[in-house]
């Protein structure tokens, strides 16, 4: 009886070896995480210019993030505006088990205005990498590196047609700066009274937006004109230079009088 029982401990306590041996030992993740290093660049002030879109503005390099397991590491550089400690961060590229990616002026130019900023004007932004292994985990940050950049606008403008602003000529058509990602803004004279609409390009063939694609906050210096069968606004305001701004995403227009 006593030879079964250790024969019985024995086939038990092999087994348990058996899958210990089969445990990956890599499989613990470390206690203390080494994040990753990104790189300086090989200067800290740029200025992005239209003409050298194609050419190449620079590689991002970093080191591996050291979990102490064997797993897919994703990897994301983000930018924010120095100062800001990442409070309002924007994501620019994500890779997997890659250290190193190159963008062209092009390329680098979008990164940057995507996060708001306004075009030919010198800006302070920080850029960093993210490392995570998956959701159930946090990110892993590294240092910020810190850059002073300035770009070239690269968003296409709208157009205003319509004797608001000049006349239902499209000859004539007033130019709406594009400085973000569907925003829009421009200063001129607006002229009490007088009708408009927006349009994609100088052209009655062009894509049109008028008062019922604007569902946002709209300012009161406009208002439906549903005289016409076409949805154009009616300046109600003064006489005088005006800045507009044009939300196409937030469906919103904003204006404010500078004379």
């Amino acid at each position: 009886m006593k030879k079964y029982s250790f024969l019985i401990v024995s086939i038990l306590f092999l087994f348990a070896f058996v899958a210990c041996e089969d445990e990956d030992p890599t499989a613990v993740i470390n206690q203390n995480v080494v994040e990753s290093t990104l790189q300086a660049l090989p200067s800290t002030d740029y200025v992005l210019l239209e003409e050298n879109e194609t050419e190449i503005f620079g590689a991002f390099n970093w080191t591996a993030t050291e979990y102490g397991v064997t797993t897919p590491v994703t990897y994301t550089l983000e930018l924010d505006t120095a100062g800001n400690e990442f409070a309002n961060p924007k994501e620019f590229l994500t890779v997997i088990d890659e250290l190193t990616d190159t963008f062209t002026v092009k390329e680098f130019n979008t990164a940057v205005l995507s996060y708001g900023f306004k075009p030919a004007l010198e800006v302070s932004i920080e850029i960093r990498v993210g490392a995570t292994i998956g959701a159930d985990y946090e990110t892993v940050y590294s240092e910020p590196i810190s850059l002073n950049v300035t770009t070239f606008n690269a968003f296409d403008p709208i157009y205003m047609i319509g004797p608001a602003v000049s006349d239902w000529d499209p000859g004539q058509a007033v130019e709406v700066t594009g400085i973000a990602a569907n925003l829009y803004e421009t200063t001129t004279e607006f002229t009490n009274g007088g009708h408009f609409r927006f349009f994609s390009e100088p052209s009655w063939d062009a894509e049109q937006w008028g008062y019922d694609y604007f569902t946002g906050d709209v300012t009161e210096l406009l208002a439906p004109e549903t005289s016409h069968e076409d949805p154009n606004y009616r300046f109600d305001g003064d006489t005088g230079n005006y800045r507009i701004t044009v939300d196409l995403e937030a469906k919103s227009i904003s204006m404010v009088l500078v004379n």
